[in-house]
């Protein structure tokens, strides 16, 4: 994709907030959030109050359209790699997470 078409993309999404260009795939956005993956369901609890509030910080910038959003949601994969290290975290449970919130 040449780069007048890229940037002719990047002005349709500014000015429409139902379609968003991610990884050169242009889709209409369904749900509440921009960069959340809304079709995923976290079925179990989050006991850990730092991962918590990192998802909820993950989620009030991705609302707000804030490029944070990515810096959160890296920093869950750490966290959840480090629960899953010392056994407080399932595999399928972080890649729940992590498909939810993707970097």
């Amino acid at each position: 994709m040449d780069v007048s078409r890229k940037i002719n993309l990047l002005m349709v999404c500014l000015r429409s907030k139902e379609k968003s260009t991610v990884f050169g795939k242009e889709s209409i956005r369904m749900g509440k959030y921009r960069w959340i993956n809304s079709d995923v369901e976290i079925d179990f609890p989050i006991d850990d109050i730092v991962l918590k509030n990192t998802i909820e910080d993950c989620e009030q910038f991705d609302l707000a359209g804030d490029y944070q959003y990515f810096g959160m949601a890296r920093a869950i994969d750490v966290l959840c790699k480090a629960l899953f290290a010392g056994g407080h975290m399932t595999q399928y449970q972080w890649d729940k997470l992590v498909e939810r919130y993707p970097e």
